[in-house]
């Protein structure tokens, strides 16, 4: 289902660092964003047209929960009602902020399809034009 078309982004700089989920499937998709924080303006239940994008800044996660995952499924309410899922975590290395791990798993449903992709752009600020 959100395997078929769906893609993924990560953009990178260290000007203008944003985590970006691009739908490219032929229906709307729903995000979170996970840990949330107090008082915040992150993603919960958000829906995504196709075609549509959401992307937020590289962020920490709490104390309890360093990393940030950012939850996708086809279904409003889907990661709460055991719909599928599919999470695009990452974590900013502690000793070195220029490092972000990340990780894209599914939870539940048909596993990724060849036509999603997870890109990746690397930006060297210090580059001239």
């Amino acid at each position: 289902m959100l395997g078929q078309i769906l893609t993924v982004a990560a953009l990178m700089a260290l000007t203008q660092a944003k985590a970006i989920v691009t739908n490219n499937c032929p229906f709307t998709i729903y995000i979170w964003s996970v840990p949330d924080v107090p008082h915040g303006s992150r993603a919960k239940n958000l829906p995504i047209k196709s075609g549509g994008r959401y992307q937020e800044p590289w962020r920490l996660g709490s104390v309890k929960n360093p990393g940030v995952s950012i939850k996708i499924s086809s279904r409003t309410n889907g990661i709460y009602d055991g719909a599928d899922e599919i999470d695009f975590a990452y974590s900013i290395d502690p000793k070195d902020d220029s490092k972000i791990w990340v990780d894209l798993s599914k939870v539940r449903g048909e596993p990724p399809k060849p036509q999603m992709r997870l890109s990746w752009f690397f930006v060297d600020p210090l580059a001239r034009p």
